[in-house]
């Protein structure tokens, strides 16, 4: 074919003829190359090619970006080349330029699928970079893809349970006090390097991880300033952040949604307010790396909102109680849980949910491992893990912290590795405790646990699936029925150590 799809002429097919005739069958694949080449230059000037003619007119479109004075120099200098040869050089070029960096956000998105790329780079040998250009540049980042869409689907499972060291005093722990009253929720930044904390005390606190540090105290106001003071009025509830770090979100009592930008100090960090809320905002999750999150409310509802237009997208209706918790991965879907003793899971491009019924009064904490699959605690002191192939559990623990069967210890906390096997819940047994899904059976075995004073009320796993930070504090995040004197109200950070095998 030739431009616009017009048959090319018969001098220009013979030529093609003589040309899969000296091809052998090994640079079939140079030939693929050659194609999609071919094709990328000529969609530049607004025509596709086929192979043959477009080989030409690429050397005529780069000629003429050219100065007349290179063009001279240049041309004697590859004249010595076949244009096989050049043709291939080309294609390197466009598939390098193709993967461009995104391979390395890749790579550590999803904890070394693709490694260092620049350290990669520096240990391949001329012929081994020649070999990669050819093929393997667009082979890997083919691989990539299905292994993103695997892991986001729950086809495939990034296994670091296993090596979880059993050994409690193999993981490095720390505790620091920073609010004044229990803290409720927790929110870990994208690269392991920040934590925000919400407090019964209409604070948050935002920690440095590494050095269990508080570096800012967003202090709330006067309850009759209500929703116009720059801070809450009221006790916070939940907290998250966007994958930038750049703004976070929270929300509590005073039943509204408080935008806040970390690179503006206080007093002037907080950005926006969001109402539209009749009960308290019990929960927040942005919808994956997008600005929009969904919120929960005691007003039985979740409202969608564009953090970053300060506007209001949508309500979710199909609680029959208050909606105490919310969760999402990528954003295509979020799972809730309230007092009506449901799950659901919302698929909100098709405004349809699926509903999961527990056999509790209540479900407290939810979080999402994957697309199709997530874990639950409840105020029976159960965690469960769900499938969203089955309207029942796939397998519950009760009693997993403890407690007499009539009066089990409510689970105030859940969290799950992302894409991983992990999962961490709390309660007021005074640990942590680390679970891991078995391949065969679909089974959570606990695999360690942490000591922690107090209520566990929020807890957040980071992106290497190594670190989880947690929330503590004196007494549950809804209520005062029970005070642990001795605990902290202020942030705990675990390190996991993992074995060699």
């Amino acid at each position: 074919m030739g431009i616009n799809g017009r048959p090319s002429s018969s001098s220009s097919r013979g030529t093609k003829v003589r040309s899969r005739e000296r091809i052998s069958d090994g640079a079939q694949s140079k030939k693929s190359i050659l194609k999609l080449n071919s094709k990328q230059v000529s969609a530049e000037n607004g025509n596709v090619l086929s192979s043959s003619s477009a080989s030409s007119d690429s050397q005529d479109v780069n000629n003429k970006r050219k100065n007349p004075d290179e063009d001279s120099a240049n041309s004697d200098s590859d004249s010595h080349l076949d244009p096989a040869t050049k043709r291939l050089a080309i294609a390197k070029e466009y598939l390098k330029k193709l993967v461009g960096d995104s391979d390395d956000e890749f790579g550590k998105e999803f904890g070394g699928l693709n490694g260092d790329r620049s350290q990669q780079d520096s240990d391949k040998s001329d012929d081994d970079e020649e070999e990669f250009g050819k093929s393997g540049l667009a082979r890997a980042r083919s691989e990539m893809v299905k292994k993103a869409a695997l892991l986001e689907s729950g086809r495939a499972t990034i296994h670091v349970a296993e090596k979880v060291r059993a050994d409690s005093a193999s993981h490095s722990v720390q505790l620091k006090r920073g609010h004044r009253l229990p803290a409720t929720c927790i929110a870990l930044s994208r690269d392991e390097l920040t934590a925000i904390t919400g407090s019964k005390d209409k604070s948050l606190t935002i920690w440095n991880v590494e050095t269990v540090q508080r570096v800012q105290t967003l202090n709330g106001v006067h309850s009759k300033a209500g929703s116009s003071g720059k801070g809450h009025a009221n006790v916070v509830l939940s907290v998250a952040m966007c994958e930038d770090s750049s703004l976070f979100v929270s929300g509590g009592l005073d039943r509204v949604i408080r935008i806040w930008d970390s690179r503006i100090p206080e007093p002037s960090s907080q950005v926006a307010v969001l109402r539209g809320h009749r009960g308290s905002v019990s929960g927040i999750t942005f919808r994956g790396s997008s600005s929009e999150i969904v919120s929960a409310s005691d007003d039985r509802t979740l409202k969608l909102w564009d953090v970053r237009t300060h506007a209001y997208i949508d309500t979710l209706y199909g609680h029959a109680a208050e909606v105490n918790c919310v969760h999402s991965v990528t954003g295509a879907r979020a799972v809730s849980g309230g007092r009506d003793g449901t799950l659901r899971m919302w698929k909100i491009a098709d405004d349809s949910q699926l509903v999961f019924r527990s056999s509790a009064i209540a479900v407290d904490c939810v979080s999402m491992m994957s697309e199709t699959k997530f874990v639950s605690g409840d105020d029976n002191g159960t965690v469960s893990l769900w499938h969203v192939s089955r309207k029942k559990p796939v397998h519950s623990i009760e009693r997993a912290h403890g407690g007499e069967s009539n009066s089990a210890l409510w689970i105030s906390s859940v969290s799950a590795a992302r894409y991983s096997d992990l999962v961490a819940s709390g309660s007021s047994d005074g640990f942590l405790r680390i679970w891991g899904i078995d391949q065969e059976s679909s089974q959570l075995n606990q695999v360690t646990q942490l000591q922690v004073p107090g209520y566990v009320n929020a807890s957040a796993f980071g992106h290497s699936n190594r670190i989880v930070a947690c929330a503590t504090g004196q007494e549950h995040r809804l209520g005062r029925w029970n005070k642990i004197a001795k605990s902290v109200n202020g942030l705990f950070v675990a390190r996991l150590s993992l074995s060699d095998n």
